[in-house]
């Protein structure tokens, strides 16, 4: 499957929806001293996930879930 054709079949989601837990990462990049930016990307079809909605869904999970764990 091509990287377009996994985006159209939705195979890409965000933080939160998908089966990774990002607290362990967050605690770990925390523990380490990192301040950098640190990236996730999830490419959706718009058509199928609505851009305000989606990022405002990724947002607050990682509000409530990968910030606290840096802390």
């Amino acid at each position: 499957m091509s990287f377009n054709e996994a985006v159209l079949a939705g195979m890409f989601t965000v933080p939160g929806d998908g089966g990774i837990d990002y607290r362990p990462l967050a605690q770990f990049i925390a523990t380490q001293g990192y301040q950098g930016w640190l990236v996730v990307e999830a490419e959706q079809d718009p058509a199928k996930a609505p851009p305000l909605e989606t990022v405002t869904r990724a947002q607050r999970y990682v509000t409530q879930h990968i910030l606290p764990a840096q802390r």
